[in-house]
């Protein structure tokens, strides 16, 4: 074995290696590139006497895997076990590469390592600084600091290292792609408009022959930054004097402040209410923003803060990584320390999921904790606070008067602040209808102790006496909470609630009326889950109760079961039996309230029937119910069933009928018999019998439906019923036309939406005129809202008018996918930043122009076709680029062009001509022939000019990997003129500059493959070829002698010194490569083969001690590099 060499002078230096992967050496960089002396090693004190270890290339393994190969390490064996293995030394960069870690360098010094499996800290103070392997640790040091497992198998001759984070894989990252708005074209919404319009009308006649006729109308749109939304109900469209004002609301939502006109809740607890209140309200928001637009209806919706900023801290054993995650996103980590403390300041949120992994490994089960640091609803963070203020009236609604009537002055203004986290306070003042009072408000957690605490109190006024009312709740764990609540007039309340186990609990509720407690138990039993509670209860009279419910479920039968007792003597059987398609229910209580399995939706018959309830005698009621079919969506079509219901022991009816519900996939206005809903049976009742009929019809057109029935059996003794009704709801949005829309005029006080017109521009001036259509074809793949794809979303609506987008408020990217573009058809802009707001849609008008295909060649000044030249058309108007790459014939075609004017290039050569104009089908050239004038270059004796080419390529090894730094050279067979290129660090190469001929490459004396190659008038302008050499680049580099250093030399001062010489010694051949410096201290040593070499200075014979002592070149290194040499005088 290889052993080091002794050190010199007893100094250390380091071996510097010209290389740019290999992790064992210092990196020289790429040429023209000089190291800076701040990189250079300090000298260091020799180490203690070590055993003798010798240089030894092993492989590293992880568990059975191989990982790394050919690392060198410092140890020993005898040939069948490992010597003194604890003082083996290991490169730290080879531990880097085969763990995964990586480095990020820690205030107090240390090194935070991570890999997929592992975080800890690590000490570089007990690396070792050999002068052969570079920084290294020993086997010792390596369990010491790390937890793994490490042996030396002589069989593999590798160091196998084992630890379960070993293993673990990268979590995969789910990358979201971010929204950028710049440079595109901004759309805004209207600053006024009359957004929409929604009627609705019900009509009913009766076989009495009395009609009732009623309905509604609402408006909604924008007045600049308001919305506004108004309501006029008519109760009888037969007389229109009894119309009035249902409601009247302005509004304006914004970050920081809100107004709000019309009819609104009053801010503050405990109001006269003589009516309906209508004003104006105020709020200011300090320190904190809400969304914009929304509801106003709850004052406390716009004035809550949830983004409290808190510190999450705690603590934990060293060398322990906490994870602070919210929801599914990591807010942070932290690597416990010797303070055993873990601090992550300044976090928003309320919730959040602790994790701790200990000694750092990810692949071990952590510990969590979930942190629930929940505020009330109306507590604001520390210093934040809000102002509201009120004023108005009372309206009161008279019969036959629109506007109603208005009497009194209410007015308020209310303050909140945020004194600390935990701590909110509200102070406030008002006057209604001649009562001046004020409140107060107090609103409590801890983050310390899950405790809440409310205070609220009102002073007393003239008409009414002072209130006061605490709430408040405990929750030290998720299976104990405890809540109370009370006022000054004596009412109170107090409940609980105890988790013993995920079986067992206990709740109760006790107040100023009396007390109620109930036990449940959960169990499972050959097959059956079920619950059983047992419960007391106490108010003007006591009595117990027994409560149980059981389910069983063996294929497709199933079976249910509950039933209630209690003390008073009464009890109620709620049982179900199904099977495949078949269900059979039955319901029976005496002295108890029930309420019946039965369930039939869209059923007209039972919504029309009145059955007539009496929770204190007896109720039975017996089904059974057979879905016959389903439409595609899973969704019951077709319902046969037969029910006897017995509400008290005066009535009874029983139903045998055939139920159809409509198709929910029908399209509005089809009058296709079979997407209506059809009821037909017949009942038999103790009162009366007779035929039951409904029909109901789905939306015909502009929003109408029909809804008949006829009721020949009742529970009472009436006569037969029959009745028709039309229902009317239309809503219509006038922006950009008048459509149809799914959205009630009411909701553009609180949103908006997006409304995308895609129209054909035929003339191309962007501008949608009267001949020109709009399209909505392949909408759903068209359209792209924030990177991702409405194909699926129930966000979209294709109207007459359009497509819309409901959307709430903000900034959106709209995309257009040009898979669901019109054939020959492209947009202008293929993506827009669209603003959305409420009280109207944002109208986002995207023009499509006509396009087509240009199909050309192109040739030379000579008439020979032109291969691989780049012909591109730039539209003169838009500035955007369309290309297309020529063939060996010449030929090209430029793909979707669309209409327009157009200058012609290809690259900087004159061609002609230069430009292109299509306004119309007939304008499109049949085949447009392009003339390029080629370079060229006077040939000595030729009275004709030929054109220049150039090739490009990759030279490579027998094995096929590239090789760098090797001249390759290209000998034109005729004329003996030679192109010499020389390998980049990539293998590349480029030969500029040949002419027509053919070509012989040679590299030394190699063979390579293909030997030669040929350049004539169908070649292109650009080529590519790759050259293979017959022999390993190992022997290649070895007979190349092709690497150059550049250096300079100084002093310890940094002084440069000229007319030294510098020699590089290859440690194994001794062959020697000298030069002397020049006045400048520089230096260049060329013809340098693969090898380690040692750096010897001398002068005047006088062998010096050099900075770095060695360098090598090996298959990583650049062709060219610089270093700098440091001599000690």
């Amino acid at each position: 074995m290889a052993k080091s060499a002794p050190p010199q002078e007893q100094k250390i230096f380091t071996t510097l290696s010209v290389t740019r992967n290999n992790p064992e050496y210092l990196q020289i960089p790429q040429e023209n590139n000089v190291i800076s002396d701040d990189l250079l090693l300090v000298e260091s004190s020799p180490p203690p006497p070590q055993p003798s270890l010798d240089i030894l290339p092993i492989g590293i393994k992880i568990g059975a895997r191989d990982v790394l190969s050919g690392v060198l390490v410092k140890g020993a064996e005898d040939g069948s076990q490992a010597v003194n293995f604890e003082q083996w030394l290991v490169p730290y960069q080879s531990i880097l590469k085969a763990f995964r870690f990586t480095e990020t360098p820690m205030e107090d010094g240390s090194i935070q390592l991570r890999s997929p499996g592992l975080v800890t800290r690590f000490e570089p103070k007990f690396l070792i600084k050999d002068p052969d392997i570079g920084d290294a640790l020993t086997i010792e040091e390596i369990n010491r600091q790390l937890p793994v497992k490490v042996k030396f198998d002589i069989d593999s001759y590798a160091l196998i290292f084992e630890g379960d984070w070993l293993e673990k894989t990268s979590r995969k990252q789910i990358e979201v792609t971010p929204v950028v708005l710049d440079g595109l074209p901004i759309v805004t919404p209207p600053d006024y408009a009359f957004s929409a319009l929604s009627q609705n009308v019900n009509s009913a006649v009766a076989n009495s022959g009395n009609l009732a006729n009623n309905g509604s109308t609402t408006l909604g749109g924008k007045l600049g930054e308001f919305t506004f939304n108004t309501t006029i109900s008519q109760p009888n469209f037969q007389d229109l004097r009894q119309a009035y004002l249902q409601s009247l609301k302005i509004q304006n939502l914004n970050k920081t402040t809100d107004h709000i006109l019309g009819n609104q809740e009053l801010f503050y607890p405990g109001s006269n209410n003589f009516g309906e209140f209508w004003g104006y309200t105020y709020i200011q928001r300090f320190g904190y923003e809400s969304h914009i637009g929304g509801s106003a209806g709850d004052l406390n919706s716009r004035l809550i803060n949830q983004d409290f900023v808190r510190t999450i801290q705690g603590t934990a054993s060293e060398g322990t990584l906490v994870q602070l995650w919210q929801d599914s996103l990591l807010l942070g980590e932290y690597l416990v320390d010797k303070q055993k403390n873990y601090v992550f300041p300044n976090v928003k949120g309320n919730r959040f999921l602790i994790v701790s992994y200990p000694d750092g490994n990810l692949a071990a089960t952590p510990q969590r904790e979930i942190r629930i640091l929940e505020p009330q609803y109306q507590q604001l963070p520390a210093g934040s606070s809000a102002l509201f203020t009120s004023l108005g009236t009372w309206r009161n609604l008279n019969k036959g008067d629109f506007l109603g009537s208005f009497n009194g002055l209410v007015a308020g203004l209310g303050y909140r602040y945020g004194i600390w986290n935990d701590l909110t306070i509200g102070v406030g003042g008002f006057y209604d209808n001649k009562d001046l009072g004020f409140f107060g408000e107090v609103f409590y957690t801890n983050s310390d102790f899950p405790v809440a605490l409310t205070l609220r109190a009102i002073s007393p006024t003239a008409n009414k006496p002072a209130n006061i009312l605490l709430t408040g709740n405990f929750k030290p764990s998720k299976d104990f909470t405890l809540a109370w609540s009370g006022n000054n007039q004596g009412s109170w309340q107090v409940q609980s609630n105890v988790q013993f186990s995920q079986k067992s609990k206990l709740q109760l509720s006790l107040n100023n009326s009396g007390l109620t407690t109930q036990a449940s138990q959960f169990f499972s039993l050959l097959g059956i889950s079920g619950n059983l509670s047992l419960g007391y209860q106490y108010s003007n009279s006591s009595r117990a109760f027994l409560e149980t419910t059981m389910d069983w479920r063996q294929g497709d039968l199933a079976l249910s079961w509950n039933s209630r007792l209690n003390s008073e003597g009464g009890w109620q059987l709620r049982n179900a039996v199904k099977w495949k398609n078949w269900q059979l229910g039955l319901t029976k209580s005496y002295k108890q309230f029930s309420r019946s399995r039965f369930y039939l939706p869209n059923s007209e018959i039972w919504n029309k029937l009145t059955i007539p309830y009496n929770s204190n005698g007896s109720f039975q009621d017996i089904y059974l119910i057979n879905q016959v079919a389903k439409y595609r969506d899973g969704s019951v079509k077709d319902q046969i069933y037969a029910r006897h219901l017995q509400p008290d022991h005066n009535s009874s009816l029983g139903v045998v009928a055939w139920h159809r519900n409509g198709n929910p996939a029908s399209i509005p206005g089809q009058l296709n018999l079979t997407n209506w809903g059809w009821e037909l049976g017949y009942g038999f009742g103790n009162q009366s019998s007779g035929l039951l009929m409904s029909v109901t019809s789905p939306n015909l057109f502009a929003g109408l439906r029909l809804q008949a029935s006829y009721l020949g059996a009742s529970f009472q003794n009436v006569p037969s019923g029959f009745s028709i009704g039309l229902n009317f709801n239309l809503n219509l949005n006038f922006q950009d036309g008048i459509a149809r829309d799914t959205k009630n005029a009411g909701q553009f006080l609180e949103s908006g939406g997006i409304l995308v017109k895609t129209f054909y521009d035929l003339n191309n001036n962007g501008i949608q005129d009267k001949n020109e259509s709009t399209f909505s074809e392949n909408y759903k793949t068209l359209l792209k809202l924030n990177n991702k794809s409405l194909k699926d979303s129930k966000n979209l609506t294709l109207t007459s008018n359009g497509v819309l987008i409901s959307t709430e408020p903000g900034k959106y990217r709209l995309d257009l996918d040009p898979s669901g573009y019109p054939i020959n058809w492209e947009p202008q802009a293929s993506a827009y930043a669209v603003q959305v707001a409420p009280g109207a849609y944002t109208v986002v008008k995207i023009p499509f122009v006509q396009t087509t295909t240009i199909e050309g060649i192109v040739r030379t000044q000579f008439g020979e076709p032109v291969n691989g030249a780049r012909v591109e058309a730039i539209n003169i108007n838009t500035n955007r680029t369309f290309f297309s790459i020529t063939s060996p014939n010449g030929i090209f075609y430029l793909e979707n062009l669309p209409f327009g004017e157009y200058q012609l290039k290809i690259g900087d050569l004159e061609i002609n001509p230069r430009s292109l104009k299509i306004n119309n089908l007939d304008s499109i050239p049949g085949n447009l022939e392009l003339q390029v004038t080629a370079p060229v270059e006077e040939k000595p004796g030729t009275a004709k000019t030929v054109p220049n080419y150039r090739i490009n390529g990759y030279l490579q090894d027998e094995n096929g990997e590239e090789v760098r730094g090797i001249k390759i050279t290209a000998v034109n067979t005729k004329s003996g003129e030679t192109f010499t290129a020389v390998t980049d660090i990539q293998g590349f190469f480029r030969f500029e500059n040949l002419t027509l001929g053919n070509y012989r490459i040679q590299v030394s004396d190699f063979a390579v493959v293909p030997a030669n190659f040929t350049i004539d008038s169908s070649s292109k302008w650009d080529s590519s070829l790759n050259f293979k050499v017959s022999v390993s680049k190992q022997q290649l580099y070895s007979e190349a002698a092709g690497y150059i250093i550049r250096g300079k030399l100084q002093d310890k001062s940094g002084d440069r010194l000229n007319d030294f010489t510098v020699k590089l010694v290859d440690v194994k051949s001794n062959r020697e490569l000298s030069v002397k410096t020049n006045v400048l201290g520089a230096f260049t040593i060329e013809n340098i083969s693969l090898g380690k070499y040692e750096i010897v200075v001398t002068q005047e014979n006088k062998k010096l001690i050099t900075k770095p002592s060695y360098i090598e070149i090996n298959e990583e290194s650049y062709p060219e590099s610089s270093i700098n040499v440091k001599i000690s005088m």
